[in-house]
C-alpha cells in the first residue's frame, strides 16, 4: 500500500513547494505610437532639433549631436531613453506628446521641445 490518497509519488517536504508563477505578458509591449511615426522638426533657444520615431526606435539631431535609443508607448505619447554622443546627456530620456498639431517633448535635462510634423520631401 501506498498510504493515504493512494498514490505512488512521495508528498512533497515542507518548505520546498515551488514559487508562485508570475503570469507573463498577454503581448509584446507596446513600441513607438504610430501617430507619433516620422519625422518631426523645430527650433528650441534658436537651435534646429528634429526627431524621428519609426518602429519603435528614434533618433534625435539637436545642438550638433545625434541621439538614439528606443521610443516606447500608446499612439499619442512616448517615453523616450537615448544614448548621445559626445557624453550630451540633455536629451537622453524624455517624455513626447501630441498636443494638437504639434508634438511635445519634455526632457529630463530641461531641455522642452516643440515641433511639427516634417512636410515630406518633394520628387
Amino acid at each position: 500500500r501506498t498510504g493515504r490518497g493512494g498514490s505512488s509519488a512521495p508528498a512533497p517536504e515542507r518548505g520546498t513547494a515551488a514559487p508562485p508563477r508570475t503570469p507573463s505578458p498577454s503581448g509584446p509591449p507596446t513600441t513607438g505610437g504610430r501617430a507619433v511615426e516620422g519625422s518631426w522638426v523645430g527650433t528650441t533657444d534658436g537651435r534646429p532639433v528634429s526627431l524621428t520615431v519609426k518602429g519603435g526606435r528614434a533618433v534625435v539631431l539637436a545642438e550638433a549631436h545625434v541621439c538614439q535609443g528606443v521610443a516606447t508607448g500608446p499612439a499619442t505619447a512616448l517615453d523616450l531613453t537615448l544614448a548621445c554622443d559626445g557624453g550630451y546627456t540633455a536629451r537622453t530620456s524624455g517624455a513626447a506628446r501630441i498636443t494638437g498639431t504639434s508634438l511635445t517633448v519634455d526632457w529630463a535635462g530641461g531641455a522642452k521641445d516643440k515641433l511639427t510634423a516634417a512636410a515630406p520631401p518633394k520628387d
